[in-house]
C-alpha cells in the first residue's frame, strides 16, 4: 500500500452551486481504496426525495460514504460498489416510501463510478480497477509513460449526443437551454432503457439493481501516480483539444489538477453558447483524484 492522496480537486458546473460529483479515498488495514462518482444529470422536472441536496447529489454523496464505509471490510472494487450500492438502494427506497405519489424511472438518480483498490507493496503492488460507464483511470509510470486503465468508450460519442446537438442548432440557433428541452424526451427514453437493463451499465439505487461493468487487475510496481477522474475534468482531452491524454495527465502532475480545471472552464466561459464545441450541456461537474506513490526516507 505505497500510495496515499497526492491532489484532489472537484468543482460543480459553472452557474451551480450544487455538485453531482462524489469522490474519496481511505487506508484501510490491508488496502488502499479511491473512487470517483459522477451523478448523471437530472431529467426530472424536480426532486423527490425531500433531501437537503438535488436527488443526484444526494445519490453520488450517498454512494461515496457508503464505499467508505464499507471498505474495512476488504472487499474487491466490484464488491464493494455493490454493497455501498445495496446499501444506498435501502435509503432511496425508504424516502421515496415516505411521499405519496408516482415517480418516474427516468426520475431514478444514475452515475458512472470507477473505483480502486490498491494492495501490496514495491514489486507486489497491484491495483484491482472496476468501474462503471464513463469515469476514465490513468497511470504514470516512473518513466513518464501514461496509460490509460479504463476503457476508452465515451458515453456521449457512442449515442451521438453531438450529432443531435448540431442538428438541434441548425433548428433553434445557439441557444443551450432550447437545445436541452428538445433532446429531454430522447434523453428521457435513453435513461429508462439504462435503467432497465440487467446487468445495469451504470450506478443506482433502483431497487434490485445488478450491475455489469468491467473489472481489471493492474500491475502497479512502476507506477507512480493513478489518477481518477470524471468526465467533465476529461474534456480537456475529450471534447475540447487542449492535448491529449498524455497531456492533460502531465498537466495535471506538474501543474496541479486545479490549474488544469480552470483551463477547462476558461474555455467553457469563452464559448458558453456552444459554438465552437458542440455539446449538451456547456459545462459539467469536474472531478480529479490523484493518488501518488510514498516515496520511502
Amino acid at each position: 500500500m505505497d500510495f496515499e492522496l497526492g491532489q484532489l480537486a472537484s468543482q460543480p458546473c459553472l452557474g451551480n452551486v450544487e455538485n453531482d460529483d462524489a469522490t474519496g479515498w481511505v487506508r484501510t488495514a490491508a488496502s488502499v481504496y479511491a473512487w470517483v462518482i459522477d451523478g448523471g444529470t437530472s431529467l426530472a422536472d424536480e426532486n423527490y426525495l425531500d433531501a437537503a441536496s438535488g436527488d443526484v447529489a444526494w445519490f453520488a454523496d450517498a454512494l461515496s460514504r457508503a464505499i467508505a464505509r464499507h471498505a474495512g471490510r476488504e472487499l474487491s472494487a466490484r464488491d464493494l460498489h455493490a454493497e455501498a450500492a445495496a446499501a444506498v438502494a435501502q435509503d432511496y427506497a425508504a424516502l421515496l416510501d415516505a411521499r405519496a405519489g408516482a415517480v418516474p424511472l427516468y426520475a431514478c438518480p444514475i452515475a458512472a463510478v470507477t473505483v480502486i483498490r490498491i494492495t501490496g507493496t514495491g514489486g507486489a503492488c497491484r491495483g484491482d480497477l472496476f468501474h462503471l460507464a464513463d469515469c476514465p483511470a490513468f497511470t504514470m509510470d516512473r518513466d513518464g509513460k501514461v496509460r490509460r486503465i479504463t476503457l476508452g468508450e465515451n458515453v456521449e460519442a457512442e449515442n451521438r449526443v453531438r450529432e443531435r446537438v448540431m442538428a438541434s442548432q441548425s433548428s433553434h440557433g445557439f441557444a443551450p437551454a432550447a437545445i436541452m428541452a428538445e433532446q429531454k424526451p430522447w434523453l428521457r427514453e435513453r435513461r429508462e432503457m439504462q435503467l432497465r437493463a440487467s446487468p445495469c451499465p451504470i450506478s443506482t439505487p433502483a431497487a434490485g439493481a445488478s450491475f455489469g461493468g468491467w473489472q481489471r487487475s493492474i500491475d502497479l510496481a512502476a507506477v507512480d501516480a493513478v489518477i481518477l477522474m470524471s468526465d467533465g475534468f476529461e474534456r480537456y482531452a475529450t471534447e475540447y483539444a487542449l492535448g491529449d491524454d498524455r497531456d492533460m495527465i502531465v498537466a495535471t502532475l506538474r501543474d496541479g489538477a486545479d490549474a488544469v480545471l480552470e483551463r477547462v472552464r476558461a474555455l467553457e466561459r469563452s464559448d458558453d453558447a456552444c459554438r465552437t464545441f458542440p455539446r449538451l450541456k456547456i459545462s459539467d461537474d469536474a472531478t480529479c483524484l490523484v493518488l501518488k506513490r510514498v516515496t520511502a526516507g
